[in-house]
């Protein structure tokens, strides 16, 4: 729009962007006049142009240096909600890191007020979220380092890496020459790759594998142990490729070669910690735990249903690290083969109970083989089962609950054997819970309600129902 005063016409031009507009003052060449109104010597004129994006250093526009940002921020807020570094070893999600990095070292030439504002406000950001990861992993590296020093582990890994961290930070902060150096000397003396091979070569010897450490030192394995310096090992090893990714686009074109080799080196970490795992797992020490607190507790819990009395045992038994399967069942005090029944052959070693105490019959059952069975294993337990629903088991006076599993399911192989077969009369309240057995929403084997076919007449018509569970060796 122009306004005419003082014999002297001014035009205002407005430039439309993608999101916003853009007034300059100036001299508008071939301007198009759509309309003219006399009054008032004022003239009004509408200027489109279709704006060039504009270009960054290195080529790309300011647009892509804006998804670089977004991208990056997507991956620290991701690692945010884990309160550490899990950088996905994915190609675009690395050369988003280097490309933010190497429009900053691209920028350095230009003076500060060419960064454009987005870019600007973004890179802070970025800067602050960066921030915020790095709080929340610190009491994680305490961790971690007390146990490099009793070992004698001369790098200080998570030293030299928060050092790093934090010159990494100022770059995206300041963005000055000054920031960039401190960063390259911190990067040449300790580079990402260097500690990241310290690290794994000291993950690789027993004696200097700081997990293994501390599992043997525990009394009872717990899966918290475990997973903390999971967590960690991934952190540290996530914050090298994120550095070195960012490094890559500072100082080396974008150049794969590093982060690639961390990734190819790190591919030995999972296959250490699983070991590790599946030795501790076969400890026997938590059963033991379980013994000794298990009467105790059903005793001074009478106040709590056996629904809630079911889930807080195996809230317990979730805690202990072990390659076990578990069935907790609690039900109303009742009385050896009249209410319940069960089948067992590794009674003493599978099976802790606490018998008519606390109101009620509890016991835990662990299955030493559930865990490693397959879909085709569980889809049998249940069809042995489905097919005894419906008035296939007999109860009579010569068929009593006594003889009922070995006589009516075992002699005529229809259910298998060789872990638990337990029958529960429904009107006991029997509640039925899960642990350590991910794979299968009812644990290791099955349990349904079946329908006795009886031939006293005597008997109450609710005890026809019974739930059966069948539980793997």
């Amino acid at each position: 729009m122009g306004t005419e005063t003082a014999n002297m016409e001014h035009f205002v031009m407005a430039e439309v962007t993608e999101k916003k507009v853009v007034y300059e003052v100036g001299d508008i060449p071939d301007v198009e006049v759509k309309e003219e109104e006399k009054e008032q010597k004022k003239t009004v004129v509408e200027f489109w142009r279709a704006k060039k994006e504009e270009k960054q250093p290195d080529g790309v526009t300011t647009k892509d240096v804006l998804n670089y940002v977004d991208a990056s921020m997507d991956v620290v807020k991701g690692c945010l909600k884990i309160g550490a570094f899990a950088v996905p070893e994915v190609a675009p999600v690395l050369l988003a890191l280097a490309g933010v990095a190497g429009f900053i070292q691209g920028a350095l030439k230009l003076v500060p007020d060419d960064t454009p504002d987005p870019v600007d406000e973004k890179m802070k950001e970025l800067e602050k979220t960066i921030h915020e990861l790095e709080k929340q992993m610190n009491s994680n590296f305490a961790d971690l380092k007390s146990f490099i020093t009793e070992v004698e582990f001369t790098i200080e890994i998570t030293n030299e890496a928060s050092t790093l961290h934090k010159y990494m930070r100022d770059v995206l902060k300041y963005r000055t020459p000054e920031s960039v150096q401190n960063f390259r000397e911190a990067y040449e003396k300790s580079s990402p790759l260097l500690l990241s091979y310290a690290l794994i070569t000291l993950l690789e010897q027993r004696s200097t594998n700081p997990v293994r450490m501390e599992m043997e030192s525990e009394k009872v394995k717990t899966k918290a142990t475990f997973k903390k310096w999971e967590k960690v090992i991934d952190g540290v090893l996530g914050q090298f490729l994120f550095i070195e990714a960012f490094a890559s686009g500072l100082f080396k074109k974008k150049n794969p070669y590093n982060w690639e080799r961390i990734i190819e080196r790190s591919k030995k970490v999972p296959l250490i910690l699983k070991e590790i795992r599946e030795e501790f797992e076969k400890d026997e020490s938590y059963w033991e735990d379980v013994k000794k607190d298990f009467e105790d507790y059903i005793k001074n819990h009478t106040h709590l249903s056996n629904q809630q009395k079911a889930q807080e045992i195996a809230a317990k038994l979730e805690k202990y690290l072990t390659s076990d399967a578990f069935h907790v069942v609690v039900f109303n005090e009742s009385t050896w083969q009249h209410d319940y029944t069960y089948h067992c052959p590794n009674e003493k070693t599978q099976i802790i109970g606490a018998w008519n105490k606390g109101k009620c019959c509890a016991f835990i059952y662990r299955s030493r083989e559930g865990n490693q069975m397959s879909k085709s294993d569980y889809e049998n337990v249940r069809d042995q089962i489905n097919n005894l629903r419906e008035k296939k088991i007999e109860l009579s006076f010569f068929n009593p609950m006594l003889t009922m599993i070995q006589k009516q399911m075992l002699d005529p192989k229809l259910v298998r054997g060789d872990g638990l077969i337990c029958l529960i009369d429904d009107n006991r309240i029997p509640f039925i819970e899960v642990a350590n057995c991910p794979q299968f929403v009812k644990g290791p084997g099955n349990w349904e309600l079946i329908y006795l076919d009886v031939r006293i007449t005597t008997i109450k018509d609710d005890l026809r129902k019974k739930t059966m569970l069948v539980s793997f060796p």
